[in-house]
């Protein structure tokens, strides 16, 4: 009986991680129904945050957009 396996190293991961602190989350929701569409981002520190979310409404202006800091609301 053979014994021999192929050890692969493991999956690069494809989210990068995030700094310490409180990431803020930017979010597209439903035109119908309040619920999330799309979530787009979760960005720290607020400064990158705000201009993604200006970006993000100009991308999808009949859509509400929210950034918000977990359940707080900062920008909608």
């Amino acid at each position: 009986m053979c014994l021999a396996a192929i050890t692969l190293p493991q999956p690069v991961k494809q989210i990068p991680p995030v700094p310490p602190g409180v990431p803020y989350t930017i979010e597209i929701w439903k035109e119908v129904g309040g619920s999330i569409e799309l979530h787009l981002a979760t960005i720290y520190p607020l400064s990158l945050a705000m201009a993604a979310f200006e970006v993000a409404c100009r991308e999808w202006p009949t859509h509400m957009v929210t950034l918000r800091d977990r359940a707080r609301i900062v920008r909608k």
